[in-house]
Order: C-alpha cells, then structure tokens, then sequence
C-alpha cells in the first residue's frame, strides 16, 4: 500500500445513479460512496475536470441532486467524481448511510485492505 489515507470512509453503492454532462443524460451505477463523492460507471466519455450534475437516492426519504466535478477516470467509463456544493442534509444523509455499513461489508473491506486491493 502506498499509504496514503481516505478523506471519508466509503461504503459499497450498488445503485442507479442519474449523470448528466455536457447537455447529454445516461443512467450508470454507483460502485462506492463517500461523503465527499461516488465512484460510478457510465456509459459517457468524460475527463478529468468535466462538471456533471448527479442524480440518486439514498434513502426512501432523502433524492440527491448535486453539482460534482470528474476527478479521475480509473478504468474505461469507471469515475471518480466529487461533489460541488452539496447541501449539508445530503451530506448528513449520506454519512448516515455509510455508517450503516454491515458487519459482512466491514470485514470483507479489511481483508481487501490487508491485501493491498483497496482502490
């Protein structure tokens, strides 16, 4: 491991997650999510410092909508993104959610930590 350390904790996010970018709308999947933003698959063609609006829910109650800036591409079509400009509430929604992470998900993102595979 390089050693360098999360901003936020993350939880797995297997989830729709609405992208619009550049006038252009596709639905891809979330795979991670932290408070300071998602890491998701999209059918699109962004880069590195591209704006996007994000779309996606978090709870039955709580419907993300934010401003996000691209902040890496890891794989084809596989981003990192940032939010811009969350409101705290989602922010706090979001936190919520990642703290309820399960047992089994906590134990399997050891593992993966203690083997070097965590991205």
């Amino acid at each position: 491991m390089t050693g360098k350390r999360r901003r936020y904790p993350r939880r797995k996010y297997d989830r729709k997650v609405g992208v619009l970018h550049q006038g252009q709308y596709s639905v891809g999947k979330g795979e991670e999510i932290g408070e300071g933003g998602i890491r998701l698959t999209v059918d699109m063609q962004m880069k590195e410092s591209d704006f996007v609006i994000l779309s996606f829910q978090i709870s039955r109650e709580v419907y993300v909508i934010t401003k996000a800036e691209i902040r890496y591409c890891k794989r084809a079509n596989s981003y990192g993104i940032q939010y811009h400009d969350i409101q705290f509430e989602k922010k706090r929604a979001i936190r919520d959610y990642i703290a309820e992470k399960t047992e089994a998900e906590a134990e399997n993102e050891k593992r993966m930590m203690e083997s070097g595979r965590v991205s």
